[in-house]
């Protein structure tokens, strides 16, 4: 089953993600335009001129700022400019540098569970293009080959029929030029939902549940790899799934995620 799904992923992923994002069009379409934080009605030329959100939840986005760790992205306090933390010099992590510009919570966060778990693509798009467009330039400072999104396990993919970082991928490729694999990395083994889960115990959740499709490893042989995620908590997954590229051959991973949590 799990060679099948290697095989089969990158069309079938294709055509749920044409499918998936043909419906919100026609939705959107169909219904009002609104805030992807709170929902709340917005006219077109508000939506133009302010991005996704309205007024009020703009207040409550936060962005990165300029004094962060370029590995893990924690930002920093009393320090000026890029540093690599204590953290990261102490326990350094399977990937060269974190790609992020807006924090998990108040009305992002709202709008990136918005497009987890109700397809809410519109939220995904302006949020993935408007990270994608500040960190343009720092991105392509590491030369990506290829882009590779951490999976979902097949059988939550069927359930949900879409999977959040493969629709991130595809709009990264597409702004980028960079070409996607979606058969590399696996998710092998059915996991519990992370959330509210400390990082042991996130290790201990993940264990044995990803590898890199023996068949594919030679795509990535060399290679620099852009590793994309929904949001970065502990880093958890980020770490094991980079881990397992450089293991496989890749000479270097970079990661890209939607938001970073605190």
């Amino acid at each position: 089953m799990n060679n099948d799904y290697s095989e089969k992923t990158d069309s079938m992923i294709n055509v749920r993600k044409g499918i998936t994002e043909k419906t919100g069009e026609l939705f959107g379409f169909i219904f009002p335009v609104r805030c992807i934080g709170c929902s709340s009605l917005l006219e077109d030329t508000v939506r133009k001129d302010a991005g996704g959100f309205c007024d009020i939840c703009k207040i409550s986005v936060e962005e990165r700022g300029d004094n962060f760790c370029p590995v893990c992205g924690v930002r920093h306090t009393g320090i000026t400019g890029e540093s690599v933390c204590s953290e990261c010099i102490k326990n350094p992590k399977p990937f060269e540098r974190l790609f992020y510009r807006f924090l998990y919570g108040g009305a992002m966060g709202d709008a990136v569970t918005s497009f987890k778990y109700s397809h809410n693509l519109f939220a995904g798009r302006f949020i993935a293009t408007e990270s994608v467009r500040f960190l343009y330039d720092e991105i392509l400072k590491f030369s990506p080959d290829l882009i590779i999104p951490v999976p979902l396990h097949f059988l939550k993919y069927l359930i949900r029929s879409f999977s959040p970082t493969a629709y991130i991928a595809s709009l990264l490729s597409d702004i980028l030029k960079i070409p996607v694999r979606y058969d590399v990395l696996r998710k092998i083994r059915y996991t519990r939902a992370q959330v509210g889960l400390d990082r042991e115990q996130r290790l201990k959740n993940l264990k044995d549940s990803f590898d890199v499709s023996p068949k594919k490893m030679s795509l990535i042989e060399g290679k620099n790899i852009l590793l994309v995620d929904d949001v970065y908590t502990t880093g958890a997954t980020a770490s094991l799934c980079a881990g397992l590229l450089k293991k496989s051959g890749a000479g270097s991973v970079t990661l890209f995620v939607l938001a970073r949590g605190e």
